[in-house]
This record gives C-alpha cells, sequence and structure tokens, in this order.
C-alpha cells in the first residue's frame, strides 16, 4: 500500500498513537490491510511512502483495530529497525528476538500474564541458530491455553537504511 500525505508539510513528526482524533481519512485502507490480515488473504502487506507520509501512525491505527475487534484474538507486536544498533555483529539474531520481545510485548498487553519478560532470553541464549529459537518461542506460545486459535501480526517499522540491508542481505 502506498501511502499519500498531502498534509505531511503540517506534520509535527511524531507518529500518532491509535484512536488519536488527529489521525482521520484513511479508514478504507485501514479496514482492507485489517480485513486481509484478518482473512489470511496477505502474509506480507508493505506500507511505503515518503518520510512524514504517516506510515507509522497507520500502523498504529492498524494495530489499535486489530487489538479491539473482539470477534477475533490478535495478538500484535511492532519494533523499529532504527534500533538495531550499527555495530551489532548478528543482525540476522537481533531482528528475530527483537520479533520474539515484540510478540511477548503484545501477548503481556492482551492479558496473559503467564509468560515473563525472561523467557524471550531463555529461548536465545543457548541457541545458536536463531530461527530455530523463534521457532521454538512460537510453538511455545502456541501451546498457551489462552492464545489458542489468536492471529499473531508483526509490524515492522522504520527500515531505512537501505545500503545497509542490500549489502547485508547480498553478502
Amino acid at each position: 500500500v502506498e501511502i499519500n500525505n498531502r498534509f505531511r508539510q503540517c506534520a509535527g513528526g511524531e507518529e500518532l498513537e491509535s484512536g488519536n482524533s488527529m489521525f482521520y481519512g484513511r479508514d478504507v485502507i485501514i479496514n482492507n490491510i485489517k480485513q486481509s490480515i484478518l482473512d489470511g488473504a496477505k502474509n506480507q502487506i508493505a506500507i511505503y511512502g515518503q518520510k512524514r507520509s504517516g506510515k507509522s501512525s497507520l500502523l498504529n491505527q492498524i494495530m489499535g483495530k486489530l487489538e479491539s475487534d473482539d470477534s477475533h484474538s490478535v495478538i500484535c507486536g511492532k519494533f523499529n529497525l532504527q534500533s538495531l544498533p550499527e555495530d551489532e555483529l548478528n543482525p540476522v539474531r537481533w531482528i528475530l528476538e527483537s520479533i520474539a520481545k515484540a510478540l511477548l510485548q503484545g501477548i503481556r498487553k492482551h492479558g496473559v500474564r503467564t509468560l515473563n519478560k525472561t523467557i524471550v532470553s531463555n529461548f536465545f541464549a543457548g541457541e545458536t541458530d536463531a530461527f530455530a529459537a523463534l521457532g521454538d518461542f512460537i510453538e511455545h506460545i502456541n501451546t498457551i491455553d489462552e492464545l489458542k486459535g489468536s492471529h499473531f501480526v508483526i509490524f515492522i517499522d522504520e527500515l531505512v537504511n537501505n545500503d545497509y540491508w542490500a549489502t547485508y542481505i547480498c553478502n
């Protein structure tokens, strides 16, 4: 979905949280994306656009709509790739662990308190394969009664350093 915000020159530069009255006019986009996620029609959805076009605010609105939908159990997690340390020796591991942490935060927000905050570290600590660690974590959360039948959605924000990612992925 491409975002074009004709008001971006007036934007204050801060993303708007879900339900903020300053965010309006994107209901069709929000509902289409929400429905695509719930229907399983799309496994990956990219939202792109110019700087300050409202992409992060749009993510927050979509998360809010998904999390407040009483007819579906949706667990959302969001993290920001700008947080990736420049000197990170294993960025793939950092990203996969961030996905697990974001899921854990969404699970706790959903009201499931049986998972403590150190569980992600426990899955990743002794594992040399970060993909296996994330897979084991996801298998574990799928065994929790309160989460059975839930949709898990990860929002990754601020994929900005394209040169870095192109270099890393191609090597």
